[in-house]
């Protein structure tokens, strides 16, 4: 921006044919208007100058959590400075449904932050993240694609328009089911500063980190093993751990996750979301209890309250404890094919919202 500026000196009997015109240049700093802080949880941070379209178009754009309820517990913080301020690897545990992945993934929108999210699912090839073979059919044979995998993309860093480089948040889901060999690819990419790297599948060749890429592992299980007692977990390789910061997820108050279905289903009334989460809390129990392999968390409860909230609106309930009913039969019950442990599970929700859907209809 120029600011022009005229001095016009002028004799006792001006004439405009002499004036003389100076020409003052102030040059004002460019400013980034999209370069400012924002407070999460707490906490303060730069949010980086990049657009929502231009993480999407690089496949690296975290969308917002729905009916996301923000918390300033104590975990939370320490996760969101550390992943902010520190820029340490994070190992986060804590039981289903505490809130780990969302909050990686809120923080990642918040602040626009490139976001990749992977899992080590049974099977998962870990070197696949890395370079990507395609095999393709053809006529007279099959050739052969090798491309880069998300995770070689990440380390790199996403190129801004200036050409300078902002490292990826990570989230890699239930570390505590990942295999030793799986977890061993990503061991030297843990390290801090310019000493990270991965290696090359193909030629061996070792792939630098960019420096500030934040890897956060979550998972069920501590280093003592898994808080539930029945999840399936591995055991988790302490010389790995070490490299990371580890931080436990509290579960959160039942009065919190009532705020996160009056959030999400806003035509519930506060004793409805108070009936599901008692439910939830009922059902998750006595799962435990019979070393039940099912996850019953605030995730189970919200497809329960969409369920039931259907079932109302179609006529199939009459009221909201005969609807939760009903909605148990396509949540929970369905999972199994064994009767005696459906009935095991629904009998500690009869206490709460009486006898089963069949009965009362």
């Amino acid at each position: 921006m120029y600011v022009i500026d005229e001095n016009h000196r002028q004799s006792k009997k001006p004439n405009p044919k002499k004036r003389k015109i100076q020409m003052a240049v102030v040059r004002t700093p460019v400013l980034n208007v999209n370069s400012f802080n924002k407070s999460f949880s707490g906490i303060n941070a730069k949010v980086n100058p990049l657009t929502d379209a231009d993480l999407k178009k690089a496949n690296c754009f975290a969308p917002a959590v729905k009916h996301y309820v923000a918390t300033t517990d104590r975990w939370v913080q320490l996760a969101v400075m550390t992943a902010l301020k520190s820029k340490k690897h994070l190992y986060v545990h804590g039981k289903a449904g505490s809130g780990k992945d969302a909050l990686f993934q809120q923080v990642a929108n918040q602040f626009r932050i490139p976001f990749i999210n992977l899992s080590f699912k049974e099977g998962v090839d870990v070197n696949e993240w890395i370079i990507r073979r395609e095999i393709k059919a053809e006529q007279g044979g099959f050739s052969t694609k090798i491309e880069e995998g998300v995770l070689l993309k990440a380390i790199k860093g996403f190129t801004s328009e200036d050409g300078s480089k902002i490292p990826y948040m990570i989230l890699i889901s239930d570390m505590d089911r990942a295999l030793p060999s799986q977890l061993e690819v990503l061991r030297q990419a843990l390290q801090e500063g310019t000493s990270a790297y991965l290696i090359n599948p193909i030629d061996g060749e070792p792939i630098n980190v960019l420096e500030g890429t934040l890897f956060v592992m979550t998972g069920n299980s501590g280093l003592d093993g898994d808080l539930r007692g029945n999840m399936v977990s591995n055991r988790l390789d302490a010389s790995i751990l070490n490299r990371l910061v580890c931080i436990i997820a509290n579960n959160p108050t039942d009065e919190f996750f009532i705020k996160i279905l009056a959030n999400e289903f806003p035509t519930l009334t506060k004793y409805q979301c108070q009936l599901l989460i008692s439910c939830m809390n009922a059902t998750s129990k006595m799962a435990e209890e019979l070393a039940l392999p099912i996850e019953i968390s605030i995730r189970t409860t919200k497809a329960w309250a969409r369920l039931a909230i259907d079932s109302l609106e179609c006529g199939l309930a009459k009221n909201f404890k005969q609807a939760i009913q009903f909605g148990f039969d396509g949540v929970i019950d369905g999972f199994f094919s064994n009767p005696v442990q459906a009935e095991s599970i629904r009998g500690a929700i009869d206490n709460i919202v009486g006898g089963s859907a069949e009965a009362v209809l």
